[in-house]
């Protein structure tokens, strides 16, 4: 159950959609409302879009600005999840100079919730997890309408509320990120480089940093510090490696799958 705001919105600042939210009603469908209006994973008292009001929500919605392909998304990373995945109006669009996929995936939650504070905390968890907007998390979010629909199941996993309580800091982030111990095998390729197996090593080493919480860029200066780019190792197999790594790290973990 979603809720959505049947004005006509284009020209509008968002800001200017405060009341008149409806709740989906039995005969309307969802697909056609994300596409076509206003529209929030979120029920409000009275219709009225505002953190206080929060009334109730089967859903979380995270918003990608870039970093994650849809297509990964599509057929590796939200496959096994009810889930809807809709391209946002600026998908594939020049952003300040940057080209990415941006789109919004609503995933159905195991439990619905009525507790504000729990639902931020289940949709910053998911966010930071999947690597997301974490600023679209609030309670009185609302989206524009997506251009279409790139995949919808109505069969599969959900998603588990978090406890507010179980939200790490940006302060325990980074001390975690800091003292994290290192396997054997990464502490020798940054400190010395590769001497075998290159790209699976590499791809291996990545993999781990980035779960330990390192972004991309990070991870590349840290993997690549001592291996060098050359002729048969160019920068943009480098980056490959990265992204390779950072997909893998993204798939639904074993508990979702």
């Amino acid at each position: 159950m979603i809720s959505y705001h049947p004005a006509d919105w284009q020209g509008r600042d968002m800001g200017s959609f405060y009341e008149g939210f409806r709740v989906l009603g039995p005969n309307e469908r969802i697909s056609k409302i994300i596409t076509k209006n206003i529209w929030s994973p979120i029920l409000w008292e009275r219709g009225r879009r505002a953190s206080r009001n929060f009334r109730f929500s089967s859903f979380v919605a995270l918003d990608f600005d870039g970093g994650v392909s849809l297509d990964d998304a599509i057929n590796n990373i939200f496959c096994d999840l009810i889930h809807i995945i809709a391209p946002t109006r600026s998908h594939r669009m020049d952003k300040n100079g940057v080209v990415d996929d941006r789109f919004r995936v609503l995933v159905k939650l195991s439990t619905d919730t009525t507790d504000c504070a729990r639902f931020t905390a289940t949709a910053r968890h998911y966010a930071k997890l999947y690597e997301a907007d974490i600023a679209c998390t609030d309670c009185a979010r609302a989206f524009y309408p997506s251009l279409h629909i790139a995949s919808m199941s109505t069969e599969g996993y959900t998603w588990d509320l978090v406890e507010a309580d179980d939200i790490e800091t940006k302060e325990e982030f980074l001390h975690r990120k800091a003292t994290a111990p290192l396997s054997n095998d990464a502490r020798i390729v940054l400190e010395h480089g590769v001497a075998d197996n290159r790209n699976q090593t590499c791809f291996r080493v990545a993999l781990e940093l980035l779960r330990k919480g390192y972004t991309k860029e990070e991870a590349y200066k840290k993997v690549f510090r001592y291996v060098p780019t050359t002729h048969d190792f160019k920068e943009s197999e480098k980056r490959k490696i990265i992204e390779s790594a950072h997909a893998q790290k993204l798939k639904a973990p074993a508990w979702c799958r």
